[in-house]
């Protein structure tokens, strides 16, 4: 194996280099995609480094995937954290509750919840102004148990970079006043 590239949009490694054994191809170049799902064997004799470092791969990926709301009115983005970083998964736009009255909002605040009916694991719910509690009021109503994984984080804008702007962040149970251990929830993976 000479190099390797990720690809995070298809979640796919490429792993290039020069064949050693197997007919009639030894030393010749070749490329292997590896996709999810796809078995492998690998032959190695691993460091010590190297194997603490799968183990703790292995520890990250069963502990649950976060996901990301950022909310503003009338449009939501969700994003899953990996570990090389944020991974667009959907944008929910419906008409604004000052324009269209309460019933868009409700509408749109519904469409959210269903977009993330599948997740298991912790959920921030970010972005500027009210809306964000506005929606972690409806699931309350809704569903508690996903309101109780959910943290809410103030930003000056939303979307892929709404981290950036961050003012504070608060459990979604206590009302930003720090975590508090029946209402933080342990994510067990997911998806949206």
């Amino acid at each position: 194996m000479e190099k390797t590239e990720f690809h995070p949009d298809t979640i796919r490694l490429r792993i290039s280099g020069v064949i050693e054994q197997g007919p009639p191809d030894t030393g010749f170049y070749h490329t292997i995609n590896l996709e999810p799902g796809r078995e492998v064997s690998v032959i190695k004799r691993w460091t010590q480094v190297e194997r603490e470092r799968i183990d703790r791969a292995v520890s990250v990926s069963t502990t649950g995937i976060v996901h990301i709301v950022a909310i503003e009115e009338g449009e939501a983005q969700i994003f899953r954290i990996r570990q090389y970083g944020p991974e667009y998964v959907m944008t929910i736009s419906a008409g604004s509750g000052k324009r269209e009255g309460v019933d868009a909002r409700h509408a749109f605040f519904e469409e959210v919840y269903h977009s993330l009916s599948t997740v298991t694991g912790s959920i921030v719910i970010a972005g500027p102004g009210f809306v964000k509690e506005d929606f972690l009021a409806y699931l309350r109503r809704t569903n508690a148990d996903m309101a109780g994984r959910m943290l809410t984080a103030e930003t000056r804008r939303t979307g892929r970079g709404c981290g950036a702007g961050s003012d504070r962040t608060g459990y979604a149970g206590t009302d930003h006043a720090g975590p508090s251990a029946g209402k933080r929830g342990h994510p067990d993976g997911g998806a949206a």
